[in-house]
């Protein structure tokens, strides 16, 4: 589809930016995926890096929202009664954040030891980089291919694209050891890149004030590439910390759509 015009803001709100790094899942039911994510996230975020998990839901059942309603220390958003689709989603969690830099992270992924801290370092390192994604399984193909980087996990689990959680959770706690060993053996290893797939992707705030964020124009699929090519075209670069491994089903909650807006 046609994107429609993103207006940069002309004059960024003033405000203290945090240090703290705001996590945004944009959610849409799944909950098993995303108590895997939580969980992940809960233990492989290093203490170095401060952090806060901003749940912003696009509608989903209410069997879901008395779980959210549950959660105890993060900062859920939406409406049953609203249905968003990922861009909306994403514009709500990144509106309610004043942080330097934050995630957009799908429902749907696992993270490594040390993941948060590894791609900061690119942001905060590597001249006008304003979009870092990590390593994943669903990259192969079209990021890199199949043969640059292991994917075997043990003799029983080796990851590829779209995978399902009956495959992962009897390896998990070896997927834990392979991604943070994966991380140790790239370590501070960077690919720039012309786009990255918002799956889990570190944004800088000063780039996003600058150019807009998501254009909600697009129904759940390039939003992430349309805001790439317009971080591009501002000069600024994305590209894959190499170092921080992410687990990625993919394709979750774009099927949920799908099957609600056939074509």
């Amino acid at each position: 589809p046609q994107g429609s015009k993103i207006e940069p803001k002309k004059e960024p709100v003033q405000q203290t930016q945090s240090e703290t790094v705001d996590i945004i899942i944009p959610l849409y039911n799944g909950w098993d995926y995303l108590r895997l994510c939580l969980d992940s996230v809960l233990i492989n975020t290093t203490p170095d890096t401060p952090y806060r998990i901003i749940i912003s839901d696009a509608g989903s059942s209410e069997d879901t929202w008395q779980k959210l309603r549950a959660l105890k220390g993060m900062i859920v958003l939406g409406d049953p009664k609203v249905r968003l689709n990922f861009a909306e989603a994403c514009n709500a969690g990144i509106s309610h954040s004043n942080s330097k830099f934050f995630v957009i992270m799908n429902s749907d992924v696992i993270v490594s030891k040390g993941w948060l801290s590894n791609m900061l370092k690119k942001m905060n390192s590597i001249s006008r980089l304003a979009c870092c994604g990590p390593l994943s399984n669903c990259d192969i193909g079209f990021q890199f291919h199949e043969s640059e980087f292991n994917m075997k996990v043990n003799n029983e689990l080796i990851l590829h694209p779209a995978m399902k959680i009956g495959e992962i959770v009897p390896h998990l706690d070896d997927l834990y050891r392979f991604m943070e060993k994966s991380n140790k053996d790239n370590a501070d290893k960077f690919m720039e890149k012309p786009w990255t797939a918002a799956y889990c992707n570190v944004y800088a705030r000063s780039a996003i004030d600058e150019i807009g964020m998501f254009d909600p124009v697009y129904m759940n699929n390039a939003e992430d590439l349309d805001l790439s090519k317009r971080l591009s075209a501002f000069g600024y670069k994305s590209g894959i910390a190499v170092d921080a491994f992410v687990q990625h089903f993919g394709g979750i909650t774009r099927i949920e759509y799908e099957k609600e807006n056939p074509r």
